[in-house]
């Protein structure tokens, strides 16, 4: 059974504007919640909460010793009704219902499994960092970042691709292109055929977007994913005159760490 650890964060609850005094042991109880549905193997949940409390223990160490004002004291922000961060036990029993004693057992016991465990390396926290799906292999982070770390390579995770949610794709008209180019970058030229506007992307080798010329500019991937809000930067562009453009995204996240569905 996991000792407690006698040890509590600060959080600052912007649902409420609340500073929230939170055990250890009940913080991974409401941080592994929001990050990941209790469906998912009772392994995956145990790995969520060895990574998230890497994250948010290291926040708090590095907050305490050099405080950032706006947070009043905390050591991080949540958000307990968007289920952001951290939730406590009265939101469990709210969105769970007569479901909530064996959802709460079972979370419970998944989390008293790891207790309060940390990845390290080398003598320091890692950056435990995660998202929901991989496009099929890991991205090493100093191609997303740019930073490299000998533990955040590129691997295989062959099982995202049965994902629900793996692939998916966003559609945009040329007016919708051309408006949201042009006010991402005002002098930007873009040709008279569409068809040409987006060139060869050069990419990652797990297929991330690392640039994409478009127009006269050459872009980020992840420009374009925050453009036109979609899941990765793992995406494809076509065009046709009938239906405009369409992206094709593989995966959903950053990609760097640990895919929790993977």
């Amino acid at each position: 059974t996991a000792q407690a650890s006698g040890r509590s964060f600060r959080i600052l609850d912007e649902a409420s504007g609340s500073i929230l005094t939170v055990p250890d042991e009940e913080f991974l109880l409401g941080a592994v919640v929001t990050e990941m549905p209790l469906t998912y193997h009772d392994e995956a949940l145990k790995a969520q909460a060895v990574a998230a409390y890497t994250v948010y223990d290291k926040k708090r160490s590095d907050q305490r010793q050099n405080p950032t004002a706006s947070l009043k004291g905390a050591d991080f922000t949540c958000n307990t009704s968007e289920w952001l961060i951290y939730v406590t036990k009265e939101d469990m029993q709210e969105r769970w219902g007569s479901g909530f004693d064996q959802n709460y057992d079972h979370l419970r016991q998944v989390c008293s499994d790891v207790g309060l465990q940390k990845l390290v390396y080398q003598g320091e926290p890692v950056l435990a960092t995660y998202y929901a799906i991989s496009s099929g292999r890991t991205e090493a982070s100093e191609d997303v970042w740019g930073g490299k770390r000998d533990y955040l390579i590129s691997v295989d995770s062959p099982g995202d691709s049965q994902a629900p949610g793996y692939q998916t794709s966003v559609a945009a008209s040329e007016d919708q292109v051309r408006a949201a180019v042009l006010t991402k970058w005002p002098d930007c030229t873009l040709g008279a055929d569409p068809a040409a506007w987006f060139g060869e992307p050069s990419r990652t080798s797990s297929g991330m977007v690392r640039f994409i010329p478009i127009g006269s500019v050459t872009a980020t991937g992840d420009d374009i994913r925050a453009l036109f809000s979609l899941r990765s930067s793992n995406f494809t562009v076509t065009y046709s005159k009938t239906d405009g453009f369409t992206f094709t995204v593989l995966g959903y996240g950053h990609g760097v760490g640990m895919s929790q569905y993977g």
